[in-house]
């Protein structure tokens, strides 16, 4: 099911012409187009990465804003209240967190079916759909995120390349835990060429 989201990214980019046109063509899950973004958040200055479908053609806008791109997603079609909240109450808000926190104005979701073909489009506004539901605030989503970041600035200290920390999220107690996890190469991130290149030789000896 996840290869047919792929599969419906790439067949909605595709010009008219090009094979990756043809429903049949197989899809390469490992391409993507990434940006590198620069924000804040509070007090917080953020840099972080965002993966993006594709651009609108027909965007008129700023060229050098994040607007002109679209996000790109495939949903069950709903066919009972149940369906319709369970989309409303999650799907929009991952919807939403991903598309505002880069600056993208518009999600295209084709609805499809069991066998995963698509039958429906719609376009939502990213600034409209807190405004589509009330299972979740746009608000206490923005305070969450201020808050979790101010947590884990207290207690990721120092300034060590290898050095990882776990954090995990308990719902049932609504609290996030922070463990550190040392220098160990069982829990590391990043590879020891990409450490010592980029840091410092006292930072990663």
């Amino acid at each position: 099911m996840t290869s047919w989201g792929y599969k419906f990214e790439q067949f909605m980019m595709a010009d008219a012409a090009d094979s990756e046109a043809n429903p049949h063509v197989p899809v390469l899950e490992g391409e993507e187009f990434c940006c590198v973004l620069r924000s804040r958040l509070g007090s917080h200055s953020l840099v972080y990465g965002a993966e993006v479908d594709g651009l609108d053609p027909h965007h008129t806008g700023d060229p050098s804003t994040m607007a002109r791109f679209v996000e790109l997603k495939t949903s069950r079609e709903v066919d009972n209240q149940r369906q319709r909240n369970t989309l409303r109450r999650f799907k929009m808000l991952k919807w939403w967190a991903q598309s505002f926190l880069v600056g993208i104005e518009r999600v295209v979701v084709g609805f499809r079916d069991d066998d995963g073909v698509v039958h429906r489009l719609h376009a939502y506004s990213t600034r409209q759909l807190p405004k589509d539901q009330d299972f979740w605030s746009p608000a206490v989503c923005m305070n969450f995120a201020d808050a979790l970041l101010s947590f884990v600035a207290r207690h990721v200290t120092g300034d060590d390349p290898r050095a990882v920390w776990r954090l995990d999220f308990r719902p049932a107690e609504r609290r996030v835990t922070c463990t550190p996890l040392g220098r160990s190469q069982r829990f590391r991130l990043l590879p020891d060429w990409y450490t010592e290149q980029m840091f410092p030789r006292e930072l990663v000896t």
